[in-house]
This record gives C-alpha cells, structure tokens and sequence, in this order.
C-alpha cells in the first residue's frame, strides 16, 4: 500500500511539473538555444556592400534584395548588352541602353544608365563590388558599360528603403555588381546584330583572365568593346512638327519700295540656326581690348573664325551655310543687313545638326572600349 501511495504521488508531481517545464521552455529556454546557435554557427561569408554589411541574403534581409546572376541573364536575353539584359527585370524601368540612349545635346549619347522603379537613373545607386561608381553624365547617372562584363559574376539589386541607408541619390534603390573576385584562366566572347530592316549594326566583345598567385592573392584583368552604329529616322517618316519648319530671309525681297507686295520672310522646311553648331562653332571674331578695358575693333584674320569643331573635337572645319542664311546684325565682316533672321534651310549643317540632336530613338553612333585590372588579397581565411 505504502509503495502504490507512493508511486501514485510521484505520478502526480510529474504531471504537474510538465506545465511548468513548458512555461520554463517558453520563457528562459528560447534565449539559451538562441545563444547555443549563434556560439555554434560558423559564418562562411560576409558580403560588404557599400557602407552596410548584408548579413543574409534575399527576402530574410531587413531589406529586400533580388540576386541574379549573369548566367541567367544572359540565359534570358542572350548576346545583348548588360542594360538590355537587365531592363527584362521588373524593378528597371526605361532604362537607357548605349543604343536606345539619349543625343549630343544631353550629354547622354553612347551611355547605357539604370533606372529603378522609374525614379530616374540619377537616384539608382551603382555599386562595384559595394563600392560607388564614377558618375558619367551631368545629371549623376552612371554608365555601367564601362564596367568589366567579363568579370561580373551576379547583380544584386535593393528596390525598397535604400536612402535611409546609402543616401539620397539611393532613393530609387540599389544595384551592386559583384565581380568573380577569384576567377582563374582565359576567357573570350564576342557577339553581333543587326535589326531586320538592315540598320543598327553592332558587335561587341571582351577578354577575360585571371590567376592565382600563392595561396591568397588573385590577379585579374578584363578588356571589353562594344562598337553600334546609329539607327537613323527615315525623313519620309517624319510629320511637319519634326521637319523643323521656321522662317528664313526671302532672297527675292530688297526693300518695301524695292519690291512692294513681296514678303521680307518666307516659311521653310529644315530651318536651323545659322549661328549655332551642336558640337560648337567659333561664332566672331576676337575683340582686342584697350588699356581702359574696354572692347575695340574686331580682330577678323584669326585663321579659325567660323569654324565649328568636328564631331570628335579633335579638329575644326569651316561651317557651311545653308540656303536663304543670314546672320543678324551688320557689324561682322560680310553680315547682311541689319534685321534679318537667324536661320537658314538645309545644307550640311542642317544634316549635323539633325543626327546630333534628333538622330532617333535608338542614339548615336557608339565605339566604346574599356579595360580593368584587379588585384584581391585574402588576409585570412574569412577576410
């Protein structure tokens, strides 16, 4: 009797004591397995981006990040460029590829720029290897077409709350390229194009290579080139707007008592400036000032005067009016008349003119070629 009375009562302390070891459990025993995990895992890389340490990956982060590589890229769109490639992505909006880019006028031409969520490449943030990339234009976009292609491995691109941790020019988000930092031997790629109609023809290639020296330093270098030709608008395409129709001095008026009845301006199509050269013009002659400091005659034998500087800025040429050109003001040396138009009809400036600033939808004529060399020294095992 004595040892069922005892045993009953050791069954009932048991009973009793499981509730309260479940509310230990519940309450003290979470920070111990918490603490047990954390002294018991072993970080196998830490990826820097920026100024910000991304402990995890993915959507386990404080802030989402989508991770793709360049092998699906290049999967999903293959032999385009990188902006083209990663435009199919939902979080790029009208991004800028160094075909579809902008004109002369813009400083834009030839640069291919990231724009997440419509916000506008000045405010993408663009990272190398968590490290901020020279801007290339006058708005703060950067030309990622200058980066080393061969030699990035994946893209990792933040589209929520980034600001708060890169800045402001992170509004729109963040996107790192993340270089094969390890990367050994020699390799070499190369593609071409050219739209169905027979225009826009491009080819571009890269060479890549890479090696081990001892046991913790990587030697890499990368050299790209991309070459497109401009795909131009057909003229029989365009509407009245875009044929640039303006006023130019009537050849046939001399004066009101002259030719009474006859109009001293005429309506004309490919009217252009006929002071103005998109890629810059020596417009005057130099002035010669005095000891007062003020300005005296012109100086008219300077060997470049009108002349305007050819499209690579290397050289001048002399500028080549149009039809019905005239310049106003008569003080220049063989100026019209005083009351006339700046403008003129067609003639060659008017063809430079038309492919510097409205030479499609599809940008300009592009040769590019960049090279990078890297140098990656393992410190110890994990840094």
């Amino acid at each position: 009797m004595v040892d069922s009375r005892l045993a009953r009562a050791v069954r009932r302390a048991l009973v009793g004591s499981v509730p309260l070891f479940a509310v230990a459990s519940l309450t003290g025993g979470g920070t111990a397995f918490s603490q047990s995990a954390a002294s018991e895992e072993n970080i196998q890389e830490v990826t820097v981006t920026g100024s910000r340490i991304r402990q995890t990956s993915g959507m386990t982060t404080p802030i989402p990040v989508t991770s793709v590589t360049v092998a699906d890229l290049v999967k999903n769109n293959p032999g385009a460029a990188l902006a083209d490639q990663l435009d199919k992505l939902p979080q790029l909006f009208q991004t800028e590829s160094a075909q579809r880019g902008g004109g002369a006028l813009f400083g834009t031409a030839g640069i291919s720029t990231l724009n997440l969520r419509g916000l506008g490449s000045q405010r993408t943030l663009v990272l190398l290897d968590g490290s901020r990339v020279v801007q290339d234009d006058r708005n703060g976009a950067v030309n990622i077409g200058v980066l080393p292609n061969g030699l990035i491995k994946s893209v990792d691109i933040i589209t929520g709350g980034a600001s708060a941790q890169y800045g402001a020019d992170a509004v729109g988000g963040v996107v790192n390229f993340v270089l094969d930092r390890k990367f050994e031997g020699l390799k070499a790629a190369a593609s071409s194009g050219i739209t169905e109609v027979g225009d826009g023809f491009n080819y571009k290639g890269s060479l890549t290579g890479g090696t081990k020296v001892g046991d913790k330093l990587h030697l890499t270098a990368s050299f790209d080139y991309n070459h497109i030709d401009q795909i131009e608008r057909d003229p029989t395409t365009l509407g009245p707007w875009f044929q640039r129709w303006a006023y130019v001095q009537n050849p046939a008026f001399v004066s009101a008592t002259a030719t009474p009845g006859v109009p001293q301006r005429i309506t004309r199509p490919n009217v252009i400036n006929s002071t103005f050269s998109p890629y810059g013009r020596i417009d005057d002659a130099f002035t010669v000032a005095t000891a007062n400091g003020t300005a005296a005659n012109r100086v008219g034998s300077f060997s470049f005067l009108n002349s305007v500087f050819t499209p690579d800025g290397t050289s001048v040429r002399p500028f080549v009016r149009g039809t019905n050109a005239t310049v106003t003001g008569a003080a220049r040396p063989g100026a019209p008349p005083s009351g006339s138009v700046n403008a003129m009809e067609g003639g060659a400036e008017y063809d430079v003119t038309n492919q510097a600033l409205r030479g499609g939808p599809f940008g300009a004529r592009v040769n590019e070629d960049s090279a990078f060399v890297g140098a990656f020294y393992d410190l110890t095992d994990r840094v």
